[in-house]
């Protein structure tokens, strides 16, 4: 982990945005390890213009903010306005004043804010939008989930660098477990529904990877077998 990331996770308090005593637990929340990982694919530095796709708890935007400092600025956007609104009130709370939030769908971005040096998103598109693309200042980031296999639902994630084309280029591949990105609100309680295909009576999910392959009730638990896979990079 950089310097840059460990003193901004010292920092900023998670359980504050994760489970805030008067607010509550919010649902929709990125394990730690994997927020640590994806700031660190992103490459986000001082003073940089950052766009969030997926604002979530408030947390990861929390840490973005104190990563690019004052000089910098962070949109972050979520088609949840209860999420929005939420993260909107703690970020008040702790005077976080670089940042600002949007209720939309993701897709979408936000043209008026651009151009971004880095895109992080923390939703899984079914290919990289265009708006991201034009969003994204010549030698900017990209750094999001992405599916790899549409039938199965397979998701990896790539960063890559928008060229003096306005093209991605260089992709860089690596392993992620985001959950959709969609038009409408997503409310599967933070279950990647992408490797699930139904739950039991007795709450245990059948996963798309263990599928036809045991009748051991005690293995349909398993369903995160598909997300551990270790993916090849370009």
């Amino acid at each position: 982990m950089s310097d840059l990331i460990a003193a901004a996770v010292n920092v900023v308090p998670r359980d504050y945005y994760t489970d805030h005593p008067e607010l509550g637990s919010a649902w929709k929340r990125t394990a730690q390890p994997a927020i640590e990982r994806d700031l660190a694919r992103a490459g986000v530095e001082r003073g940089m213009r950052v766009m969030e796709i997926g604002t979530g708890t408030g947390y990861t935007g929390a840490l973005l903010a104190e990563m690019v400092g004052a000089e910098g600025h962070v949109v972050s956007i979520d088609i949840d306005p209860e999420l929005s609104e939420r993260a909107a009130e703690l970020h008040a709370e702790r005077g976080v004043t670089n940042l600002t939030l949007i209720t939309r769908d993701g897709h979408e971005g936000a043209a008026e804010h651009g151009p971004n040096d880095v895109i992080v998103a923390w939703a899984t598109p079914t290919l990289v939008p265009a708006s991201w693309v034009a969003q994204a200042r010549v030698g900017g980031r990209i750094s999001t989930p992405i599916y790899l296999a549409p039938v199965s639902r397979n998701v990896g994630h790539v960063v890559a660098v928008v060229n003096d084309q306005g093209e991605p280029s260089r992709p860089i591949l690596g392993p992620a477990v985001y959950i959709d990105m969609g038009p409408e609100v997503n409310m599967t309680k933070g279950m990647p529904l992408f490797y699930v295909d139904a739950s039991t009576d007795d709450g245990h999910w059948i996963s798309v990877g263990w599928r036809n392959m045991t009748p051991d009730p005690t293995r349909t638990r398993r369903w995160t077998c598909c997300a551990a896979r270790t993916l090849p990079r370009l």
